[in-house]
């Protein structure tokens, strides 16, 4: 075979591996959309699961029990993809940890949040995620003394009978620790 055909054999063989390889790479990002996508649906029903009986789940293994969830929900909780961090009051503030992703080391591409207010972030930086997952550790501490009939936390905001959240501009830390 002359040397350009062997060029030409060579090129074609690159060409067609690319193709293949192309659409394989762009994989994983789909796989983080649909994850992200299933955990936002997660986090609703947890809100959901509030909503309906006064509290939070205490894990997530309560909430599967009590909830009809798709496979790809039962999936995050039986692989241990997510971690949920039980609320210890009814009323929590918009900046509250519910969900994140589990990771051993920190992802390239950060970590996924789901808030108590439903809205979700993606923190990049993992020093920025401790501190947000730590205000709501410090929030739970706070609270984790409460009696489930207390209506009243050490806010003064107060939980009425409805089950009703505080306003929006209702925010349990001080402004310094936001």
């Amino acid at each position: 075979m002359p040397h350009h055909g062997r060029i030409a054999v060579a090129l074609l063989l690159a060409a067609l591996l690319v193709s293949l390889l192309l659409p394989l790479a762009g994989c994983g990002a789909l796989q983080d959309e649909q994850r992200q996508m299933d955990m936002l649906r997660l986090g609703k029903r947890i809100i959901n699961f509030r909503a309906r009986h006064g509290q939070y789940p205490a894990s997530l293994q309560m909430l599967a029990s009590a909830e009809q969830l798709t496979a790809p929900e039962r999936d995050l909780i039986e692989k241990d993809a997510v971690a949920y961090v039980p609320p210890a009051s009814a009323v929590v503030p918009s900046g509250y940890v519910l969900l994140y992703e589990s990771y051993q080391a920190w992802p390239r591409f950060g970590v996924f949040v789901i808030f108590a207010d439903g809205s979700a972030q993606t923190f990049a930086d993992e020093q920025e995620f401790l501190e947000v997952l730590q205000s709501t550790r410090d929030f739970n501490q706070r609270h984790s003394g409460l009696s489930e009939t207390d209506p009243q936390d050490d806010t003064g905001q107060t939980d009425d009978a409805t089950g009703q959240s505080p306003p929006e501009s209702y925010h349990p830390y001080p402004p310094e620790e936001r």
